[in-house]
């Protein structure tokens, strides 16, 4: 992923698909202005929601070189996170507030610049809207940050349309509602500022700094 900052572009669109895997989170973690499109229906705001949960924790490793105190902290309060124990992210950034004021207050820079946008996709009610905001009120209370909702798009029969007919939907059908909306979303993409990328340690980025330095003096 770290190749992506040498395309010549000036966006770079990746389709990374569903899971919390560290390398789909990696790459997720690669912009500031990531976007988790969601459904309308409870398994998939659940998912939307253990995907921005993941992707915080991620954020916060990353945060710290991999062989630091502070990675060790974050990593056995993941574990012990998964093993049953009900704590919050800010008790992890208490924690690393604890050991080193510097690295809690790195830590809690980190958060507050993790800004996800939601796309909901396949809206069919003003229902739908509802199971967003349920979304956002666990994401308050349980991740302690704040999301934007950056697009609603309607489900729409002419847009199941486009594989079949193999011709874009926003060429063939420009006034139906689905195209409308998406274009409201793609402008807001790029006339909203993208906030600064904070640096982001690899797992063994202090390894591989010893390796070059040996083979600088051979």
């Amino acid at each position: 992923y770290k190749e992506l900052a040498k395309i010549t572009a000036d966006f770079v669109i990746l389709d990374l698909g569903s899971g919390t895997t560290y390398n789909t989170i990696d790459f997720f973690l690669t912009s500031t202005a990531g976007l988790v499109v969601t459904t309308p229906d409870t398994t998939a705001i659940l998912n939307a929601y253990s995907f921005l949960k993941g992707s915080m924790f991620r954020l916060l490793q990353r945060s710290f070189p991999g062989k630091s105190e502070e990675r060790a902290l974050v990593n056995t309060f993941i574990q012990e996170k998964v093993e049953g124990e009900d704590r919050d992210i800010q008790m992890l950034v208490d924690l690393l507030r604890q050991h080193n004021q510097e690295s809690g207050a790195a830590a809690q820079a980190a958060l507050e610049g993790f800004r996800p946008r939601i796309v909901m996709n396949m809206g069919r009610t003003a229902q739908d809207i509802q199971l967003g905001g349920r979304l956002r009120q666990v994401v308050r209370s349980n991740l302690k940050t704040d999301m934007e909702f950056l697009a609603y798009l309607p489900m729409d029969d002419m847009a199941s349309r486009s594989p079949l007919e193999r011709s874009p939907t926003l060429l063939r059908y420009p006034q139906i509602p689905y195209s409308q909306a998406v274009m409201k979303c793609a402008v807001r993409l790029i006339s909203e500022p993208v906030p600064k990328q904070p640096r982001l340690f690899d797992e063994d980025q202090d390894l591989r700094a010893l390796a070059d330095d040996f083979d600088g003096e051979s």
